[in-house]
């Protein structure tokens, strides 16, 4: 069951330990549960009772969002903020294609190491000049980088852009990159305007010997670690949707 925040276990932990404390208000019995951070056979029985004088069916002590939601007026002042002040869990971004017409960011494999510049790991994608390539979420274009240098080749424009989930992206061999303000180079792109997922944002350039569209992908801004990719321009890694499961599950 989706909770306003992942709780630190039904067994032991802080969280229990407000659980009980918010139990032993609404019973306001002298002796109440102790407070041990142990949901033990007490306080489930407890917490049973809860949600039957709550109207919660089926009445089986276990913590779920409804009963969470019953129980908070009842929570101290420190158990209201560790509940209401936390961040809620994160979850996989629903991702669109960079490419119009192609799968979805989450249904692609890193096939290479973007030269140059680490935790970038990167997928090529698009294989036409002209080829419009949108905003796969909402995102703040936020610096133009240089194709050239990455790569030697002469191989059009490319530019940084941040994602509403935290991603940053490296998309390059584009003939144009789009408008970047101030604001958004100076912050980052976290104060800049977010483009609308499926906004264009460039077309593939024609400079390349074999046009096509390269997708870095920095996924360090949520999930803390450089995603799995292969280094020889072959398919086989996990796929970006699986790595993301598997790291947010």
């Amino acid at each position: 069951m989706k909770l306003k925040r992942p709780l630190r276990g039904e067994e032991q932990g802080v969280d229990v330990r407000m659980v009980q404390r918010a139990l032993n208000r609404w019973t306001k019995v002298a002796e109440g549960i102790p407070v041990t951070s142990v949901y033990d056979l007490t306080t489930m029985d407890r917490m049973m009772a809860f949600q039957a004088g709550h109207g919660i069916s089926p009445a089986s002590g276990f913590m779920g969002q409804k009963t969470l939601n019953a129980l908070e007026q009842f929570f101290d002042a420190y158990g209201r903020m560790r509940y209401l002040g936390s961040r809620p869990p994160k979850t996989v971004p629903e991702l669109g294609p960079f490419v119009q017409g192609s799968k979805s960011v989450l249904e692609q494999d890193l096939t290479h190491a973007t030269g140059g510049l680490p935790d970038y790991p990167a997928f090529d994608d698009g294989w036409s000049a002209g080829a419009q390539i949108v905003a796969p979420e909402p995102l703040v274009p936020w610096r133009e980088s240089s194709a050239r240098r990455r790569d030697g080749n002469p191989n059009g424009k490319a530019f940084y852009a941040r994602g509403k989930s935290g991603i940053q992206y490296w998309i390059a061999h584009t003939d144009s990159i789009p408008s970047i303000t101030l604001r958004a180079r100076l912050s980052k792109g976290r104060l800049g305007t977010k483009l609308p997922k499926g906004t264009v944002l460039a077309r593939i350039s024609s400079n390349h010997e074999a046009p096509h569209g390269h997708f870095g992908i920095d996924a360090r801004g949520l999930i803390g670690y450089e995603l799995e990719h292969r280094t020889d321009y072959r398919h086989g890694a996990s796929t970006i949707g699986e790595q993301l499961r598997k790291a947010l599950s």
